[in-house]
């Protein structure tokens, strides 16, 4: 599997999650407009926050690594 499959195949999974989730459970959905943008908003700052501190977690590996090795 590819790359660009795993990506289609991940957002297609998330879109279908987050589907499953508004049906099954709209109580869990922002009341607002307002509220769902500032939990956008915190979703993006923890990404930003947490992004560089997972690379610096040993065994993990690096850009570099990761750009050298073969594609399938």
């Amino acid at each position: 599997m590819g790359r660009d499959t795993f990506m289609l195949l991940f957002v297609l999974g998330s879109a279908a999650l987050a589907f499953w989730v508004a049906i099954c459970r709209p109580r869990l959905a922002p009341a607002s407009f307002r509220s769902g943008g500032i939990h956008l908003l915190a979703a993006l700052v923890v990404g930003s926050i947490l992004g560089p501190v997972l690379n610096a977690v040993p065994g993990l590996p690096s850009a570099r690594i990761v750009m050298a090795s073969p594609t399938s």
